[in-house]
């Protein structure tokens, strides 16, 4: 996002197929009806598809919204997890997504005290609820795929396949498990991209009890 500067992005997969976001930039003026510096977004999406949204976006109402991008919570209609899901080049790249393991709680008791204490965190961090969900979503496969496509822009998916030496098919497959994971995003053009240039993990594993 041109001359934004991003304060937190938090990802946190509850399910192979459902994420919450929450993420805040600064930006250099308020947006129309906002009194503040600030933009933000809160969404759910479920199989690819936005079932809630917060936020104060200029085109859309800057009240809560469900399923669509202009009527009002109480709607019962779903769309499509639109530009959650999709990169733009004015998007650009970050250096790092961390990947954590942690219960969604204290994930945001992380956030929580980020924002008591006044600080930013421009790193994009992603949190899995457990090890078992991590390990099936990033499946040895996908990984590969994660690593291919790590500083590497759009990249169609089959052109994907072919450095990764798999057939078509499978790859789409897992580029689409991927992207209903909140991990990938599909660009402007309909190729896929991974907007990061390395991944970090930082979590521990104890001896079971």
């Amino acid at each position: 996002m041109v001359n934004a500067k991003l304060i937190f992005s938090y990802r946190t997969a509850f399910t192979d197929t459902v994420f919450v976001e929450l993420v805040a930039w600064e930006v250099p003026a308020p947006l129309r009806g906002s009194s503040h510096r600030y933009k933000y977004r809160l969404a759910l999406v479920a199989d690819d598809v936005c079932v809630l949204r917060y936020d104060n976006e200029p085109a859309k109402a800057t009240t809560g919204m469900l399923g669509t991008r202009s009527t009002a919570m109480t709607s019962s209609t779903s769309t499509s997890s639109g530009e959650i899901s999709f990169w733009k080049p004015e998007d650009g790249f970050s250096k790092t997504l961390v990947i954590s393991v942690m219960s969604h709680d204290e994930s945001m008791q992380d956030l929580q005290r980020l924002l008591e204490s006044g600080g930013v965190d421009p790193t994009p961090r992603f949190n899995f609820v457990s090890y078992d969900l991590l390990h099936r979503i990033l499946a040895p496969n996908r990984m590969a795929i994660i690593q291919t496509m790590s500083g590497a822009g759009p990249i169609s998916i089959r052109e994907l396949a072919r450095r990764v030496g798999r057939d078509f098919k499978g790859v789409h497959n897992d580029i689409s498990a991927l992207r209903k994971a909140g991990l990938v995003y599909t660009a402007d053009d309909g190729r896929v991209v991974f907007p990061y240039e390395d991944i970090h993990f930082d979590f521990r594993v104890s001896a079971a009890a």
